[in-house]
């Protein structure tokens, strides 16, 4: 026996069906999930001054409220070595 979804919403933002206890559909619900997820990067320059204060990723990631993984992938992003930054 074959189980079919029904459909019973539609999506708040592009007005498709969606699941019945979905709110968007699963392509508007990743592109706001993503939307929720970024973070300003702070500019080249005030990310080499802390670094140059804090030292560490794990130290840059605290001021900025972000883990160090993010904090390791910004200065990856703007060409930023912590071991040659002076």
């Amino acid at each position: 026996m074959k189980k079919y979804k029904l459909f019973h919403n539609v999506c708040m933002d592009c007005g498709n069906k969606c699941d019945r206890q979905a709110d968007r559909c699963r392509s508007c619900a990743a592109k706001n999930n993503m939307l929720k997820r970024t973070y300003n990067r702070p500019p080249k320059e005030q990310l080499i001054k802390d670094l140059l204060e804090s030292k560490t990723y794990l130290a840059l990631g605290a001021k900025h409220n972000v883990s160090n993984v993010t904090a390791r992938k910004w200065c990856k992003y703007y060409g930023i070595n912590k071991y040659n930054v002076n």
